[in-house]
């Protein structure tokens, strides 16, 4: 048996899920960090700009930025180590090259384990996928865009409203780097959701 999509008792779940990651004393001052919308509401300005005849649109990070971290960061540790080390020493080479190998595998494996790194996102006229898992337009209400203020910048996470009465939240902080990516994919699940 289904249970009836009851939209303001999903929001208060959610808003209850946000209100819980407060510390105390953004709970004692009232003080709310995060926004919530549907798509709906965040798509409006974007949904003009969707010019797709495709069937399906996927959504990862861009792994340049991956590339491009674990490169300077080799560079910086090659350079503090080069500037300490005495080169004149004929282990002081082989020291500096296990200390770069070491590295570039430490900084491969951080970069890979950042689940939000990892993320999938496919959008197509039947549902959508996240990662592994796959939920049809007719199992999913409402989605929702919950936008996390804190220190230094903010998270984004995606809400899918099913139902069968559950809400599955992923992250999806940085997953299009340089526009506004809550809107992005806010218009593009609208897009698809209410594909003709």
């Amino acid at each position: 048996m289904k249970i009836p999509f009851n939209e303001q008792q999903t929001l208060n779940y959610i808003y209850q899920e946000e209100f819980d990651n407060l510390s105390w004393l953004d709970k004692q001052l009232g003080i709310r960090k995060a926004t919530i919308y549907t798509t709906n509401e965040l798509a409006k300005k974007y949904k003009k700009l969707i010019d797709e005849k495709k069937l399906s649109k996927t959504f990862q990070p861009f792994k340049f930025d991956q590339i491009l971290l674990t490169i300077v960061s080799i560079i910086l540790i090659w350079l503090v180590v080069e500037a300490v080390q005495n080169t004149e020493n004929p282990n002081g080479w082989v020291r500096v090259i296990v200390f770069l190998l070491i590295t570039t595998v430490l900084g491969f494996v951080v970069v890979n384990f950042d689940p939000t790194r990892n993320l999938k996102i496919t959008l197509s006229t039947v549902g959508i996928a996240i990662n592994e898992f796959s939920y049809p337009w007719k199992e999913v209400y409402q989605t929702y865009i919950v936008i996390r203020r804190h220190d230094g910048g903010h998270s984004s996470y995606i809400i899918l409203a099913l139902d069968t009465g559950v809400t599955h939240r992923y992250e999806f902080t940085g997953l299009m780097p340089f526009t506004s990516e809550d809107k992005k994919l806010s218009a593009f699940i609208e897009y698809y959701k209410n594909f003709d």
